[in-house]
């Protein structure tokens, strides 16, 4: 592998290159090399595959390729292609009718705070007292309606649509956050551990991959439930259950990766069941047919009788474990997550010269940059320049494992600032997994007194450019490392690039801070 130090600067990295180019297996960042250059037209946004007649293509360079073979001109593709992406969440769906189904359960059984329930119904103007079942779900409807494009015809319109789409996302998150809390009760500051150390090697390892947090309820039900069998099979440790790029506040798992270093605990040769949800980017999967690891997709409609028969699989993964292909590391963070802020405490803060403005760092693990290099380097300069700086998901697991998250000895919900400068405690504060992109959101529309951004430093999945386009929709100025597919269209590329703005990974930094500076 070429430039193996700017793949990424995980300080274990080196030891698992080397591994996998001594076995000969292909990673990730191989497989790119190997297409270079990437496809062109796909990069400017000028492909399109709406029908069979295609796929078509248009050429920038040749002016007399005006339309597809169906008529779409080039400010269509890139439109058409954005908003295809923008506006999926048949994931967030999926999860939506389960939650549904289990409050009305538990709701007959009179098993949820009515209190509660009463407040969030109220918040969400869910008014059917009759039958609180069917105002949820009538709720549910309308969050996840069509959104209609039909007769937009201007860049301007065109952006007024794709922040409409990322609204409904954001919403449906918080909705899906809300039913979690009626189902599970209110999530509280608390401790997580990262590191390929959380693998145990006498236990039947399990790895989530961007699973629904309903596969993560019916999994430590089967896990509970299948932990004598395990032991009565010689484990000891039974099942040892872990994320990969994620917090989860509602369960206790803790993480053993973030998404771009996911190759690293599959080359550990401990992981023994590797499942992904199904709309998942997951760069491991390739890798699992070289190890004893069990691979597979699940949805929000997996069962729990479907999980235990892929963890009564797992216990014949692990003892096909090669011993001489485990390959351990020490490596180990606590990091604390859940933190809450009060919007007039943050603009206090700012009033009192405490911190000069808000910034949330997120986003994936782009294999096309170098991986971590920039939301470490982010975080570090900015929190030391008294900005206060906010992750969740897998940026936050980023920043955990470089010891850039906040640690709590108070298990308080909300922040309240020391009086002396931020400066003096760089640090980063988790709120959570990906669910908690809808609480950075919120705090963001309420803030008006300071300045605000949101950052994607390795823009990677649909999930990454739906929160951007909700984060510029609530008034921050956001900033990305990775180019959106917007060339092709001149008009729809200024009109975002006055709310997404991209800069080079060299750039990046120095350019928020000017924009706070200025």
């Amino acid at each position: 592998m070429r430039k193996v130090r700017r793949k990424t600067t995980d300080p274990t990295a080196r030891t698992y290159l080397l591994k996998a180019k001594k076995e000969g297996l292909d990673l990730s960042w191989n497989r790119l090399e190997k297409m270079m250059p990437q496809d062109g037209f796909g990069l400017l946004g000028l492909t399109c595959q709406e029908c069979l007649q295609g796929p078509c293509r248009l050429n920038p360079f040749q002016l007399e390729e005006t339309a597809t073979v169906c008529g779409f001109t080039r400010d269509d593709l890139v439109f058409n292609g954005l908003f295809r992406q923008v506006s999926k969440v048949s994931r967030l769906v999926e999860t939506t009718h389960i939650l549904l189904q289990r409050l009305a359960q538990k709701n007959s059984a009179d098993e949820v705070d009515q209190r509660s329930l009463k407040t969030k119904a109220d918040s969400w103007m869910i008014t059917d007292e009759t039958n609180e079942s069917a105002g949820w779900i009538k709720k549910a409807w309308e969050l996840t309606g069509p959104l209609s494009g039909f007769g937009l015809k201007t860049a301007g319109d065109r952006l007024s649509l794709l922040f409409a789409a990322a609204a409904r996302y954001i919403s449906l998150l918080k909705f899906n956050a809300e039913l979690l809390e009626l189902l599970n009760g209110t999530s509280l500051l608390t401790d997580r551990s990262i590191g390929l150390s959380n693998l145990q090697s006498d236990s039947i390892n399990v790895c989530f991959d961007g699973v629904s947090p309903v596969v993560l309820d019916l999994a430590a039900e089967a896990a509970g439930e299948l932990k004598a069998e395990a032991v009565n099979s010689g484990i000891p440790g039974a099942y040892n259950l872990l994320l990969v790029g994620d917090f989860s506040l509602n369960h206790d798992y803790n993480v053993v990766s973030n998404q771009g270093t996911v190759e690293f605990a599959l080359l550990s040769g401990i992981v023994d069941l590797y499942l992904v949800g199904r709309e998942s980017i997951s760069r491991g999967r390739n890798l699992t047919g070289k190890f004893q690891t069990l691979f597979a997709e699940c949805t929000a409609l997996t069962t729990k009788d479907e999980l235990k028969k892929l963890f009564r699989q797992a216990i014949e993964s692990l003892k096909k474990r090669k011993k001489n292909l485990v390959n351990m590391n020490s490596d180990l963070v606590t990091v604390s997550i859940g933190y809450t802020f009060n919007p007039a405490i943050i603009e206090n803060a700012g009033k009192k010269g405490i911190i000069k403005g808000l910034c949330i760092i997120a986003s994936g693990s782009n294999v096309k940059v170098t991986n971590d290099e920039m939301a470490v380097k982010i975080a570090k300069s900015l929190s030391a320049q008294s900005i206060l700086c906010l992750s969740y998901g897998n940026t936050a697991v980023t920043l955990g494992r470089y010891g850039c998250l906040a640690k709590s000895e108070q298990k308080a919900g909300f922040m309240e600032f020391p009086q002396s400068d931020l400066a003096n405690h760089p640090v980063t504060y988790c709120l959570g997994g990906e669910l908690a992109v809808s609480a950075a959101v919120e705090l963001v529309q309420t803030i008006s007194r300071l300045k605000v951004t949101a950052v994607f430093p390795e823009m990677t999945e649909v999930s990454d450019i739906q929160a951007a386009l909700g984060f510029a929709n609530a008034g921050a100025k956001v900033f990305t490392g990775v180019k959106l597919p917007l060339d092709g269209s001149e008009a729809l590329s200024k009109e975002l690039g006055e709310v997404i703005q991209y800069c080079t990974p060299e750039d990046i930094t120095e350019k928020i801070l000017r924009y706070f500076s200025q």
